[in-house]
Protein backbone atom coordinates (compact mmCIF):
# COMPACT_ATOMS: atom_id res chain seq x y z
CA UNK A 1 0.00 0.00 0.00
CA UNK A 2 1.43 3.86 -0.73
CA UNK A 3 0.08 6.32 0.33
CA UNK A 4 0.71 10.07 -1.58
CA UNK A 5 1.27 12.82 0.44
CA UNK A 6 -0.66 16.27 -0.36
CA UNK A 7 1.68 18.86 -0.75
CA UNK A 8 0.98 21.47 2.43
CA UNK A 9 2.54 23.57 5.25
CA UNK A 10 1.87 20.59 7.79
CA UNK A 11 3.67 17.91 5.00
CA UNK A 12 6.54 17.93 7.90
CA UNK A 13 3.92 17.25 10.53
CA UNK A 14 2.26 14.27 8.27
CA UNK A 15 5.72 12.82 7.52
CA UNK A 16 6.42 12.25 11.24
CA UNK A 17 3.18 10.67 12.33
CA UNK A 18 3.78 8.12 8.70
CA UNK A 19 7.10 7.52 10.17
CA UNK A 20 6.03 6.82 13.71
CA UNK A 21 3.32 3.96 11.69
CA UNK A 22 6.00 3.22 9.39
CA UNK A 23 8.44 1.89 12.65
CA UNK A 24 5.69 -0.18 14.13
CA UNK A 25 6.21 1.47 17.56
CA UNK A 26 5.75 -1.56 20.09
CA UNK A 27 3.67 0.54 22.08
CA UNK A 28 -0.63 0.22 21.73
CA UNK A 29 -0.74 4.08 22.81
CA UNK A 30 1.27 5.38 20.02
CA UNK A 31 -0.49 2.88 17.74
CA UNK A 32 -3.88 4.55 18.60
CA UNK A 33 -2.70 8.22 18.69
CA UNK A 34 -0.91 7.54 15.48
CA UNK A 35 -3.88 6.47 13.94
CA UNK A 36 -6.48 9.20 14.61
CA UNK A 37 -3.76 11.48 13.35
CA UNK A 38 -3.59 10.12 10.37
CA UNK A 39 -6.89 10.04 9.78
CA UNK A 40 -7.20 13.40 10.80
CA UNK A 41 -4.14 14.76 8.56
CA UNK A 42 -4.74 12.51 5.02
CA UNK A 43 -7.51 12.99 2.92
CA UNK A 44 -8.49 9.19 2.29
CA UNK A 45 -11.60 8.13 0.71
CA UNK A 46 -13.94 5.23 2.13
CA UNK A 47 -12.07 2.19 1.18
CA UNK A 48 -8.73 3.43 2.14
CA UNK A 49 -10.10 4.52 5.77
CA UNK A 50 -11.85 0.80 5.90
CA UNK A 51 -8.62 -0.97 4.97
CA UNK A 52 -6.65 0.95 7.58
CA UNK A 53 -9.06 0.60 10.00
CA UNK A 54 -8.40 -3.45 9.41
CA UNK A 55 -4.77 -3.17 9.61
CA UNK A 56 -5.22 -1.22 13.12
CA UNK A 57 -7.66 -3.87 14.24
CA UNK A 58 -5.04 -6.42 13.61
CA UNK A 59 -1.82 -4.78 14.83
CA UNK A 60 -3.87 -4.15 18.46
CA UNK A 61 -4.00 -7.81 18.33
CA UNK A 62 -0.83 -8.47 17.41
CA UNK A 63 0.62 -6.15 20.08
CA UNK A 64 -1.86 -7.30 22.64
CA UNK A 65 -0.31 -10.63 22.29
CA UNK A 66 3.37 -9.51 21.65
CA UNK A 67 3.69 -6.84 25.14
CA UNK A 68 2.51 -10.32 26.91
CA UNK A 69 5.62 -12.14 26.09
CA UNK A 70 8.07 -12.84 28.69
CA UNK A 71 10.85 -10.38 27.85
CA UNK A 72 14.18 -9.85 29.90
CA UNK A 73 16.81 -6.91 29.50
CA UNK A 74 20.29 -9.04 30.81
CA UNK A 75 22.44 -6.13 32.37
CA UNK A 76 26.14 -6.98 31.99
CA UNK A 77 29.21 -5.20 34.04
CA UNK A 78 32.55 -5.90 33.16
CA UNK A 79 35.56 -4.11 33.90
CA UNK A 80 33.02 -0.84 35.11
CA UNK A 81 31.48 -1.33 31.25
CA UNK A 82 27.69 -1.82 31.36
CA UNK A 83 25.81 -3.46 28.30
CA UNK A 84 22.06 -4.71 28.40
CA UNK A 85 20.33 -7.18 25.86
CA UNK A 86 16.52 -7.66 25.25
CA UNK A 87 15.24 -10.97 24.94
CA UNK A 88 11.58 -11.83 24.34
CA UNK A 89 10.46 -15.40 24.96
CA UNK A 90 7.64 -16.12 22.19
CA UNK A 91 6.15 -19.72 22.58
CA UNK A 92 9.36 -21.91 22.43
CA UNK A 93 11.60 -19.29 20.83
CA UNK A 94 13.78 -17.26 21.92
CA UNK A 95 14.47 -13.81 20.00
CA UNK A 96 17.42 -11.71 21.12
CA UNK A 97 17.10 -8.23 19.77
CA UNK A 98 20.34 -6.51 17.85
CA UNK A 99 22.75 -4.96 20.58
CA UNK A 100 26.67 -4.88 21.28
CA UNK A 101 28.38 -5.14 24.97
CA UNK A 102 31.78 -5.18 26.04
CA UNK A 103 33.25 -8.28 26.96
CA UNK A 104 36.80 -8.42 28.73
CA UNK A 105 37.56 -5.62 27.18
CA UNK A 106 36.91 -5.72 23.70
CA UNK A 107 33.22 -4.36 22.06
CA UNK A 108 31.22 -7.54 20.79
CA UNK A 109 28.53 -7.04 18.20
CA UNK A 110 25.46 -8.98 19.03
CA UNK A 111 23.67 -10.19 16.09
CA UNK A 112 19.76 -10.02 16.40
CA UNK A 113 18.76 -14.03 16.68
CA UNK A 114 16.06 -16.17 16.88
CA UNK A 115 16.49 -19.46 19.04
CA UNK A 116 14.29 -22.05 19.21
CA UNK A 117 13.66 -24.13 22.24
CA UNK A 118 13.86 -28.25 21.34
CA UNK A 119 11.07 -30.32 22.81
CA UNK A 120 11.88 -32.21 26.16
CA UNK A 121 9.99 -35.80 24.94
CA UNK A 122 8.02 -37.37 27.93
CA UNK A 123 9.26 -41.14 29.52
CA UNK A 124 6.37 -43.20 28.67
CA UNK A 125 5.54 -46.39 31.18
CA UNK A 126 3.64 -49.51 30.09
CA UNK A 127 2.43 -52.69 31.77
CA UNK A 128 3.28 -51.67 35.20
CA UNK A 129 1.75 -53.54 37.85
CA UNK A 130 -0.18 -51.77 40.62
CA UNK A 131 -1.83 -52.40 43.36
CA UNK A 132 -5.16 -50.09 44.05
CA UNK A 133 -5.99 -48.86 47.16
CA UNK A 134 -7.15 -46.45 49.60
CA UNK A 135 -5.13 -44.10 51.13
CA UNK A 136 -6.17 -44.78 54.35
CA UNK A 137 -5.79 -48.61 54.74
CA UNK A 138 -2.43 -48.46 52.33
CA UNK A 139 0.85 -46.47 52.95
CA UNK A 140 0.48 -43.59 50.90
CA UNK A 141 4.68 -44.63 49.24
CA UNK A 142 2.74 -48.17 47.81
CA UNK A 143 0.12 -45.56 46.28
CA UNK A 144 2.76 -44.14 44.09
CA UNK A 145 3.86 -45.48 40.95
CA UNK A 146 7.38 -46.18 40.43
CA UNK A 147 8.36 -43.95 37.25
CA UNK A 148 7.78 -40.65 39.61
CA UNK A 149 10.07 -41.29 42.03
CA UNK A 150 13.46 -39.87 41.81
CA UNK A 151 16.09 -42.73 42.72
CA UNK A 152 20.04 -42.95 43.61
CA UNK A 153 22.28 -44.71 45.46
CA UNK A 154 21.53 -42.67 48.95
CA UNK A 155 17.52 -43.81 48.52
CA UNK A 156 14.81 -42.78 46.77
CA UNK A 157 11.20 -40.82 47.29
CA UNK A 158 8.84 -39.08 45.17
CA UNK A 159 8.53 -35.88 43.74
CA UNK A 160 5.14 -35.07 42.67
CA UNK A 161 3.71 -33.39 39.57
CA UNK A 162 5.67 -35.20 36.72
CA UNK A 163 2.76 -37.86 36.04
CA UNK A 164 0.75 -36.66 32.58
CA UNK A 165 -2.00 -36.31 33.95
CA UNK A 166 -4.62 -36.73 31.04
CA UNK A 167 -2.01 -40.09 29.37
CA UNK A 168 -2.54 -41.89 33.18
CA UNK A 169 -4.72 -45.20 32.18
CA UNK A 170 -5.39 -47.53 34.88
CA UNK A 171 -6.69 -51.64 33.82
CA UNK A 172 -8.34 -53.64 35.59
CA UNK A 173 -7.55 -57.86 34.22
CA UNK A 174 -10.68 -57.84 32.56
CA UNK A 175 -9.47 -54.94 30.31
CA UNK A 176 -11.99 -52.55 31.51
CA UNK A 177 -10.57 -49.08 32.43
CA UNK A 178 -11.34 -47.37 35.34
CA UNK A 179 -12.58 -43.51 35.37
CA UNK A 180 -10.62 -40.34 36.77
CA UNK A 181 -12.53 -38.96 39.37
CA UNK A 182 -15.19 -42.14 39.51
CA UNK A 183 -12.88 -44.77 40.35
CA UNK A 184 -9.65 -43.18 41.45
CA UNK A 185 -8.40 -38.97 42.05
CA UNK A 186 -4.82 -38.46 41.11
CA UNK A 187 -3.00 -36.60 43.68
CA UNK A 188 -0.41 -34.52 42.13
CA UNK A 189 1.59 -33.48 45.23
CA UNK A 190 3.24 -36.89 45.29
CA UNK A 191 1.34 -38.24 42.22
CA UNK A 192 -0.43 -40.88 44.24
CA UNK A 193 -3.41 -42.94 43.06
CA UNK A 194 -5.97 -42.84 45.23
CA UNK A 195 -8.97 -45.08 45.26
CA UNK A 196 -12.64 -43.08 45.28
CA UNK A 197 -15.50 -45.16 47.86
CA UNK A 198 -18.14 -46.29 46.24
CA UNK A 199 -16.24 -46.26 42.85
CA UNK A 200 -15.44 -49.53 40.62
CA UNK A 201 -12.02 -51.18 41.89
CA UNK A 202 -11.36 -52.74 44.96
CA UNK A 203 -9.02 -52.02 47.29
CA UNK A 204 -6.01 -54.33 47.02
CA UNK A 205 -7.04 -54.81 43.70
CA UNK A 206 -4.21 -55.52 41.20
CA UNK A 207 -4.09 -53.42 37.94
CA UNK A 208 -2.05 -52.51 35.17
CA UNK A 209 -0.80 -48.58 34.84
CA UNK A 210 0.46 -46.87 31.37
CA UNK A 211 1.34 -43.34 31.74
CA UNK A 212 3.75 -41.01 30.59
CA UNK A 213 6.04 -38.92 32.63
CA UNK A 214 6.57 -35.09 32.21
CA UNK A 215 10.53 -34.07 31.35
CA UNK A 216 12.27 -30.68 32.12
CA UNK A 217 16.24 -29.24 30.93
CA UNK A 218 17.76 -26.23 31.42
CA UNK A 219 19.50 -24.40 28.48
CA UNK A 220 21.82 -21.92 28.48
CA UNK A 221 21.99 -18.67 26.09
CA UNK A 222 25.82 -18.39 25.10
CA UNK A 223 27.77 -16.01 22.84
CA UNK A 224 30.80 -16.51 21.45
CA UNK A 225 33.48 -14.19 19.85
CA UNK A 226 32.27 -13.51 16.69
CA UNK A 227 28.94 -12.22 18.08
CA UNK A 228 27.13 -15.26 17.51
CA UNK A 229 24.38 -16.72 20.11
CA UNK A 230 23.87 -20.83 21.07
CA UNK A 231 21.71 -22.22 22.86
CA UNK A 232 23.63 -24.84 24.92
CA UNK A 233 21.05 -27.17 26.22
CA UNK A 234 21.48 -29.41 29.31
CA UNK A 235 20.18 -33.03 30.30
CA UNK A 236 16.52 -33.94 30.43
CA UNK A 237 14.97 -35.12 34.06
CA UNK A 238 11.90 -35.64 35.05
CA UNK A 239 13.41 -33.91 38.76
CA UNK A 240 15.57 -30.60 38.70
CA UNK A 241 17.98 -30.39 35.57
CA UNK A 242 21.30 -28.98 36.50
CA UNK A 243 22.83 -26.35 33.95
CA UNK A 244 24.03 -27.23 30.58
CA UNK A 245 28.44 -27.90 30.86
CA UNK A 246 29.62 -24.60 29.22
CA UNK A 247 33.13 -24.98 27.03
CA UNK A 248 35.37 -22.50 27.45
CA UNK A 249 35.41 -19.15 25.04
CA UNK A 250 31.30 -18.59 25.72
CA UNK A 251 29.85 -15.82 27.24
CA UNK A 252 26.82 -16.89 29.57
CA UNK A 253 23.68 -14.99 29.25
CA UNK A 254 20.70 -16.55 30.36
CA UNK A 255 18.86 -19.81 31.74
CA UNK A 256 15.92 -20.99 30.26
CA UNK A 257 13.93 -24.19 31.86
CA UNK A 258 12.06 -25.73 28.77
CA UNK A 259 9.45 -28.13 30.11
CA UNK A 260 7.32 -30.99 28.14
CA UNK A 261 7.07 -31.41 24.56
CA UNK A 262 5.26 -27.80 23.48
CA UNK A 263 4.81 -26.05 26.73
CA UNK A 264 5.54 -22.17 26.13
CA UNK A 265 8.04 -20.84 28.01
CA UNK A 266 7.05 -19.08 31.24
CA UNK A 267 8.10 -15.97 31.93
CA UNK A 268 10.10 -17.20 35.23
CA UNK A 269 11.61 -19.87 33.42
CA UNK A 270 14.40 -17.36 31.28
CA UNK A 271 16.86 -16.12 34.02
CA UNK A 272 19.81 -14.09 33.27
CA UNK A 273 22.94 -14.76 34.28
CA UNK A 274 25.31 -12.33 36.21
CA UNK A 275 28.62 -11.60 35.48
CA UNK A 276 29.79 -11.68 38.86
CA UNK A 277 31.12 -14.74 39.66
CA UNK A 278 28.63 -17.16 42.73
CA UNK A 279 29.18 -17.18 46.37
CA UNK A 280 29.81 -15.47 49.05
CA UNK A 281 33.17 -12.54 49.04
CA UNK A 282 32.39 -11.21 52.70
CA UNK A 283 36.27 -9.88 53.90
CA UNK A 284 34.83 -11.29 57.31
CA UNK A 285 33.99 -14.70 56.70
CA UNK A 286 37.08 -14.89 53.89
CA UNK A 287 39.78 -13.58 56.40
CA UNK A 288 38.38 -15.71 59.07
CA UNK A 289 38.87 -18.89 56.99
CA UNK A 290 42.18 -17.80 56.58
CA UNK A 291 43.47 -17.05 59.97
CA UNK A 292 42.01 -20.31 61.08
CA UNK A 293 42.71 -22.58 58.24
CA UNK A 294 46.71 -20.52 57.85
CA UNK A 295 48.59 -23.99 58.94
CA UNK A 296 46.39 -26.38 57.00
CA UNK A 297 46.44 -24.50 53.66
CA UNK A 298 50.60 -23.92 54.32
CA UNK A 299 50.57 -28.07 54.66
CA UNK A 300 48.00 -28.55 51.68
CA UNK A 301 51.04 -27.17 49.85
CA UNK A 302 53.75 -28.95 51.19
CA UNK A 303 54.42 -32.99 50.42
CA UNK A 304 52.59 -34.08 53.84
CA UNK A 305 50.31 -36.82 54.45
CA UNK A 306 46.71 -35.48 55.41
CA UNK A 307 43.42 -37.03 56.98
CA UNK A 308 39.78 -35.58 56.13
CA UNK A 309 36.42 -36.47 57.62
CA UNK A 310 33.50 -35.63 56.16
CA UNK A 311 30.44 -36.04 58.55
CA UNK A 312 26.84 -35.31 58.28
CA UNK A 313 23.30 -36.59 57.04
CA UNK A 314 21.82 -37.80 53.82
CA UNK A 315 23.25 -35.28 51.59
CA UNK A 316 26.52 -36.65 52.92
CA UNK A 317 25.82 -39.64 52.00
CA UNK A 318 25.10 -38.55 48.26
CA UNK A 319 21.17 -37.71 48.34
CA UNK A 320 19.69 -37.22 45.56
CA UNK A 321 23.15 -36.63 43.08
CA UNK A 322 22.68 -38.66 39.73
CA UNK A 323 25.24 -40.97 41.23
CA UNK A 324 27.99 -41.05 44.18
CA UNK A 325 30.51 -39.78 41.70
CA UNK A 326 28.73 -36.70 41.34
CA UNK A 327 28.11 -36.28 45.31
CA UNK A 328 29.92 -33.42 46.90
CA UNK A 329 32.31 -35.57 49.24
CA UNK A 330 33.88 -37.22 46.16
CA UNK A 331 33.32 -33.75 44.00
CA UNK A 332 35.43 -31.94 46.61
CA UNK A 333 38.35 -34.21 47.34
CA UNK A 334 39.09 -34.77 44.03
CA UNK A 335 39.13 -30.64 43.79
CA UNK A 336 41.11 -30.63 46.91
CA UNK A 337 43.94 -33.08 45.65
CA UNK A 338 43.86 -31.64 42.37
CA UNK A 339 45.25 -28.47 43.91
CA UNK A 340 47.21 -29.74 46.75
CA UNK A 341 50.69 -31.48 46.40
CA UNK A 342 50.00 -33.36 49.65
CA UNK A 343 48.78 -36.74 49.62
CA UNK A 344 45.19 -36.68 50.79
CA UNK A 345 43.48 -39.38 52.59
CA UNK A 346 39.61 -39.23 53.03
CA UNK A 347 36.72 -41.13 54.89
CA UNK A 348 32.63 -40.33 55.28
CA UNK A 349 30.40 -40.40 58.48
CA UNK A 350 27.16 -40.27 57.30
CA UNK A 351 23.47 -41.37 58.11
CA UNK A 352 20.34 -40.13 56.57
CA UNK A 353 17.84 -38.53 58.59
CA UNK A 354 19.87 -37.71 60.80
CA UNK A 355 21.02 -34.40 63.05
CA UNK A 356 24.39 -33.65 64.90
CA UNK A 357 22.92 -34.76 68.15
CA UNK A 358 22.53 -38.19 66.82
CA UNK A 359 26.44 -38.46 65.35
CA UNK A 360 28.30 -36.99 68.62
CA UNK A 361 29.09 -40.50 69.74
CA UNK A 362 30.17 -42.20 66.67
CA UNK A 363 31.80 -38.70 65.66
CA UNK A 364 33.88 -38.51 68.77
CA UNK A 365 35.08 -42.14 68.16
CA UNK A 366 36.08 -41.59 64.53
CA UNK A 367 38.04 -38.43 65.45
CA UNK A 368 39.79 -40.53 68.21
CA UNK A 369 41.02 -43.29 66.51
CA UNK A 370 41.67 -41.17 62.66
CA UNK A 371 42.79 -38.26 64.14
CA UNK A 372 42.45 -36.11 60.96
CA UNK A 373 43.88 -32.74 60.05
CA UNK A 374 40.67 -31.45 58.71
CA UNK A 375 37.06 -31.91 59.91
CA UNK A 376 33.92 -30.79 57.82
CA UNK A 377 30.12 -30.83 58.93
CA UNK A 378 27.33 -30.62 56.55
CA UNK A 379 23.55 -31.35 59.00
CA UNK A 380 20.91 -29.44 56.96
CA UNK A 381 18.92 -31.53 59.53
CA UNK A 382 19.98 -29.35 62.29
CA UNK A 383 17.81 -26.59 61.14
CA UNK A 384 15.20 -28.10 62.84
CA UNK A 385 17.25 -27.98 66.13
CA UNK A 386 16.30 -25.70 69.11
CA UNK A 387 19.42 -23.13 69.44
CA UNK A 388 20.76 -24.58 73.07
CA UNK A 389 21.13 -28.21 71.67
CA UNK A 390 22.93 -26.26 68.53
CA UNK A 391 25.58 -24.75 71.08
CA UNK A 392 26.24 -27.95 72.81
CA UNK A 393 26.40 -29.92 70.19
CA UNK A 394 29.04 -28.08 68.07
CA UNK A 395 30.98 -26.92 71.18
CA UNK A 396 31.26 -30.56 72.11
CA UNK A 397 32.58 -31.44 68.51
CA UNK A 398 35.05 -28.81 68.11
CA UNK A 399 36.38 -29.45 71.79
CA UNK A 400 36.85 -33.31 70.72
CA UNK A 401 38.60 -31.66 67.49
CA UNK A 402 40.98 -29.63 69.35
CA UNK A 403 42.12 -32.61 71.58
CA UNK A 404 43.52 -34.03 68.44
CA UNK A 405 44.80 -30.74 66.39
CA UNK A 406 42.23 -30.91 64.17
CA UNK A 407 41.12 -27.87 61.97
CA UNK A 408 36.90 -27.65 61.23
CA UNK A 409 34.89 -26.22 58.53
CA UNK A 410 31.15 -26.11 58.87
CA UNK A 411 28.57 -25.80 56.04
CA UNK A 412 26.27 -23.16 56.55
CA UNK A 413 23.61 -25.53 54.31
CA UNK A 414 21.60 -25.25 51.58
CA UNK A 415 18.00 -23.80 52.26
CA UNK A 416 15.27 -26.54 52.17
CA UNK A 417 11.99 -25.80 50.34
CA UNK A 418 9.66 -22.85 51.71
CA UNK A 419 6.92 -25.49 51.18
CA UNK A 420 8.05 -27.76 53.97
CA UNK A 421 10.37 -25.60 55.59
CA UNK A 422 9.19 -22.08 56.24
CA UNK A 423 7.24 -18.98 54.51
CA UNK A 424 10.15 -18.41 52.33
CA UNK A 425 13.23 -18.47 51.16
CA UNK A 426 14.91 -15.66 53.34
CA UNK A 427 12.64 -16.87 56.33
CA UNK A 428 14.64 -19.74 56.03
CA UNK A 429 17.94 -18.50 55.35
CA UNK A 430 17.25 -16.34 58.79
CA UNK A 431 16.80 -19.47 61.08
CA UNK A 432 18.31 -19.22 64.57
CA UNK A 433 20.85 -21.71 63.20
CA UNK A 434 22.93 -19.76 61.03
CA UNK A 435 22.95 -17.25 63.43
CA UNK A 436 24.29 -19.56 66.13
CA UNK A 437 26.69 -21.36 64.08
CA UNK A 438 27.97 -17.44 62.70
CA UNK A 439 28.65 -16.59 66.26
CA UNK A 440 30.23 -19.69 67.50
CA UNK A 441 32.81 -19.67 64.16
CA UNK A 442 34.64 -16.29 65.66
CA UNK A 443 34.24 -17.61 69.67
CA UNK A 444 35.67 -21.41 68.99
CA UNK A 445 37.83 -20.56 65.83
CA UNK A 446 36.17 -22.87 63.03
CA UNK A 447 36.02 -22.02 59.50
CA UNK A 448 32.65 -21.51 57.38
CA UNK A 449 31.68 -22.64 53.70
CA UNK A 450 28.57 -20.51 53.13
CA UNK A 451 26.22 -22.45 50.82
CA UNK A 452 23.56 -20.94 52.12
CA UNK A 453 24.34 -17.78 50.41
CA UNK A 454 24.47 -19.70 46.74
CA UNK A 455 20.97 -20.90 47.49
CA UNK A 456 19.41 -17.09 48.25
CA UNK A 457 21.33 -15.60 45.78
CA UNK A 458 20.66 -18.34 42.87
CA UNK A 459 19.36 -16.15 40.77
CA UNK A 460 23.00 -14.57 39.88
CA UNK A 461 23.42 -17.49 37.98
CA UNK A 462 20.22 -17.67 36.52
CA UNK A 463 18.64 -19.87 38.45
CA UNK A 464 15.96 -20.20 41.10
CA UNK A 465 16.75 -22.09 44.73
CA UNK A 466 13.96 -24.74 44.24
CA UNK A 467 15.41 -25.76 41.09
CA UNK A 468 18.51 -26.99 43.02
CA UNK A 469 16.47 -29.31 45.03
CA UNK A 470 16.06 -32.44 43.42
CA UNK A 471 13.38 -33.98 45.58
CA UNK A 472 11.73 -30.10 45.59
CA UNK A 473 11.81 -30.54 49.29
CA UNK A 474 15.64 -30.96 50.81
CA UNK A 475 18.16 -32.62 48.98
CA UNK A 476 20.07 -30.94 46.03
CA UNK A 477 20.54 -32.04 42.76
CA UNK A 478 23.97 -32.86 40.44
CA UNK A 479 24.62 -28.67 40.43
CA UNK A 480 23.50 -28.12 44.29
CA UNK A 481 25.93 -31.31 45.10
CA UNK A 482 28.36 -28.89 42.77
CA UNK A 483 28.22 -25.49 44.80
CA UNK A 484 28.69 -27.34 47.85
CA UNK A 485 32.19 -28.71 46.65
CA UNK A 486 32.78 -25.28 45.15
CA UNK A 487 31.84 -23.74 48.51
CA UNK A 488 34.23 -26.35 50.57
CA UNK A 489 37.05 -25.50 48.62
CA UNK A 490 36.38 -22.00 48.23
CA UNK A 491 36.66 -22.03 52.85
CA UNK A 492 39.70 -24.41 52.44
CA UNK A 493 42.36 -22.79 49.79
CA UNK A 494 40.94 -19.13 49.75
CA UNK A 495 39.44 -17.98 46.57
Amino acid sequence: MSFVVRQSLTENLRSSYLIECMKHQFNIVHLVQSAIKLALVFELNQSIRILLFFVFAVSVIFLLTEEHQPRQTIVLSQNGHVSSLLITVIGRQVRVEESSLIWNGVKTRIRAQALNIPPCPSLTFTQERFVFGDKEHQPCMSLIPRGAFIRCSAGSAPVGAVILQKTLKVQRKDGSLLQENRDYRLNPLFDSIERVNDGQGGDGEEVTLAYQIKQKRLDTICLNRDGKLSLIMGNLTPFAPSPALIEQGYLKLANVLAEGENEPIKPESLLAISELAPGNHSTIIREQNEKVLKLFRRRLNERNHLKLLICGDSVCCGAYASNLHRAYPEVFFKALQAKSRAKIETSILCAGGKNSSDMLVQLKQRLLSEKPNLLVLEFVNDLSLPEPAVERNYKYIFQTARDVSCDVVVCLPHLPSPMFYGQNWKVIAEKPFFKTISRLAFEEKFAIADIRYRWLHANEEGLQPLWLLADRANHPNDYGHQIYAEELLRAVCGN
